[in-house]
């Protein structure tokens, strides 16, 4: 016994601090490869989740890059289509090129245009009109009907929707060989491709406005005719351009009547066609036939069958409207360009010119006849929100041309006649406002 304690018989290790916390290297490795393993498991879940968001993410982007890339490289997938004829005068210099070049504020506006896609073989220069016209792949007919009756230059923007690259490929092949089989067509007749990329409407292709200004823009001729493809008997208007090019030269434009069959919507083409001024006015009397202005009754409109059938020298619209949207002669270089913002409206062309001074003469002895057509290709909402647009239009086109004459110090001069005449509240309210003097 030791200090008076009994001994226990065995001796007690007193207790270390090597043995209360032993280091961290002593921890079973089973239990560290436990915790690592129940670590992964909770962590596995999160990165399977982030693999296949990465996976959907890139067949998303990859996706959307295939078709953005489809849709910009559509019109280069028909190039063998779309390229102009051997003897055409663009096929050293590519069309997006120099068009851009004319039109560089308009960016890549124009690489649905397909300048002289067919080039007439005729360049000669014995005519002095060149007749202007739009149409859509229906009215391939009437071109042809149009090339064999008029027998001289014909500029003709063609509108081909984009309903699918194989769909445009077929019917841009069969134009091509329904082309090359007419001779009229081959000849007479430049074609100028538009294609139209955006989803339209099923009762109108849209732009053809746009259409106008280009079967303006690339006639072969100092005078340009503008007529409906749906023409099916023409006088011979070469003879009244030579005649009055003086009031062309003017800046004025010649009017030219437009009768139809009242009796048919569909005019027969193979029926024969009154012979003369005397042989149509009897049809007229007869009530086979009508003077159309579109937006009048026949006979009622502007241009005014009553003065028509006893004038032997041109006369002037006296009773203008801005619903007034005849077949009329002008100029290709000196007149406002059709306003782009509508689809079809073909009484603003004729308004910009009339407020900029020209005078319209009513053709004497000459007239065309046209199959009966609806005023415009389109809907009723289209319809509604075009004729809101050009009401907005003609007042910007009075407080244009109204400061540009008073600038010019021309307002009280005869040229800005039409300006007084159509402007009268406009003129008034820049008046009040100190715009003009």
């Amino acid at each position: 016994m030791i200090f008076g304690r009994p001994s226990s018989g065995f001796h007690q290790r007193r207790p270390s601090l090597t043995t209360a916390c032993p280091p961290i290297a002593l921890v079973s490795p089973n239990d560290k490869k436990q915790a690592t393993k129940q670590t992964w498991y909770a962590t596995w879940p999160i990165l399977r989740l982030v693999g296949y968001l990465y996976v959907l993410l890139s067949v998303c982007i990859a996706t959307l890059h295939l078709v953005l890339s489809c849709q910009r490289n559509y019109l280069n997938q028909t190039t063998g289509f779309l390229q102009p004829a051997a003897n055409a005068t663009l096929d050293d210099i590519p069309h997006t090129l120099w068009i851009s070049k004319i039109f560089s504020k308009s960016g890549m506006k124009f690489d649905h245009v397909r300048p002289h896609w067919f080039t007439a073989t005729d360049a000669s220069h014995s005519h002095t009109v060149t007749l202007a016209t739009v149409l859509t792949p229906e009215d391939w007919p009437h071109l042809v009907r149009l090339a064999s009756l008029w027998q001289g230059p014909i500029s003709a923007a063609l509108q081909i929707p984009s309903i699918g690259v194989g769909s445009t490929v077929k019917e841009l092949e069969y134009l091509r060989q329904e082309y090359d089989s007419r001779e009229d067509l081959k000849k007479y007749v430049d074609v100028h491709l538009v294609i139209r990329p955006h989803a339209v409407s099923s009762s109108s292709l849209g732009g053809r406005q746009e259409a106008r200004n280009l079967a303006r823009l690339f006639s072969r001729t100092e005078f340009v005719a503008h007529l409906p493809v749906r023409t099916r008997h023409l006088t011979n208007l070469t003879r009244a351009v030579d005649q009055y090019q003086d009031l062309l030269r003017h800046g004025d434009g010649l009017v030219i009547p437009s009768f139809v069959d009242r009796r048919n919507a569909v005019y027969n083409s193979e029926a024969p066609a009154p012979e003369g001024k005397d042989a149509l006015i009897r049809w007229v009397d007869e009530r086979r036939m009508g003077l159309q202005d579109h937006h009048w009754r026949l006979n009622e409109g502007p241009t005014s069958y009553a003065e028509w059938r006893i004038a032997t020298e041109p006369y002037l619209v006296t009773n203008y409207d801005y619903h007034y949207g005849p077949a009329y002669i002008a100029t290709r270089d000196h007149h406002p360009w059709c306003e782009e913002r509508f689809e079809d409206q073909l009484p603003a062309c004729v308004y910009a010119m009339f407020l900029a001074g020209s005078e319209l003469w009513v053709l004497p002895e000459d007239y065309s006849i046209r199959e009966i057509e609806p005023e415009y290709a389109l809907t009723l909402e289209e319809r509604a929100m075009q004729d809101q647009a050009y009401k907005n239009y003609r007042v910007e086109q009075c407080v244009f041309y109204a400061r540009k004459f008073d600038l010019n110090q021309i307002l009280d001069q005869d040229q800005a006649s039409h300006i007084r005449q159509e402007c009268a509240k406009v003129l008034g309210s820049l008046r009040k406002a100190n715009m003009i003097s």
